[in-house]
This record gives C-alpha cells, sequence and structure tokens, in this order.
C-alpha cells in the first residue's frame, strides 16, 4: 500500500467530516521536532500536537501500526518508538523511510471522531501490528 492509497482511504470513508481533519505527514525520524525543523516542509503544523489517528507506514513493510490519541497523536505514536511495540518499531526511528501519517483534528472539541476513524482505518488498512482493539 502506498501513501497515496492511505489519504484516498480516509477521503473515502470520512468525506462528509473530512474538513474537521488536518492530515500531516513527517519522517518518523523528524517527528519528535517537527514543529520546530523547518526543513521539514510539514503542512498544518500547529495541529501536529491536537487528537487524532497515528500511522506508521514504510515502503517495504506497508502500514505497520494505526493508532489513536484523544490528546497528543503524536505523542502517543512516539511511545510505540520508545516502547518498541509489536518487538518491531523501535528500528523505525533511526529509518529515513519511516513515515507517521496523522490525521487530527482542527478543533480538539471534535475529538470524538477519532475513535471512528481509527476503527475505520484499521479495518481498511489492516496494518501489520494490530491495536487488539475489537472493532
Amino acid at each position: 500500500m502506498q501513501l497515496q492509497e492511505i489519504i484516498e482511504i480516509f477521503n473515502s470513508g470520512f468525506a462528509p467530516v473530512a474538513e474537521k481533519f488536518v492530515h500531516i505527514d513527517v519522517g518518523v525520524v523528524d517527528a519528535p521536532n517537527a514543529e520546530q525543523n523547518q526543513v521539514n516542509r510539514v503542512v498544518n503544523v500547529d495541529h501536529i500536537w491536537k487528537p487524532g489517528v497515528y500511522v506508521f507506514w514504510h515502503p517495504q513493510r506497508g502500514v505497520i501500526r494505526v493508532g489513536r490519541s484523544l490528546d497528543n497523536s503524536r505523542k502517543r505514536a512516539l511511545q510505540h518508538i520508545s516502547s518498541n511495540t509489536g518487538g518491531t518499531m523501535s528500528c523505525l526511528a533511526s529509518d529515513p523511510q519511516a513515515r507517521l501519517i496523522l490525521f487530527n483534528v482542527k478543533d480538539p472539541m471534535d475529538n470524538f471522531w477519532v475513535a471512528a476513524l481509527e476503527i475505520y482505518l484499521e479495518r481498511e488498512l489492516n496494518p501489520e501490528i494490530a491495536s487488539g482493539r475489537q472493532g
């Protein structure tokens, strides 16, 4: 699966409320300091710390992990790197090909959409490491 397909799946399933979200695509290597590093050219970086769904993606592995945070999606996503979720996530911290895609709500009061989006993307993207939740 390619990155553009992930965006298309989001747009297909969430078209009626897509304007409530912003998607941010950043390298996993750059994610910890994305808002401070202008080299990243991250669009909508002011939304990077908001509630949302995160998708880890790699060109060889495809979708690795889908998850959510009702507070700060980037912070929660990076916890998977430090805790080495599935025994395979820590290697992404130094892999320049690994991407983190965030589908964050623009308004934190819309965080109720986050749970639905996580369930939808987990089902549609079939990640390598499942969340363990029953959707």
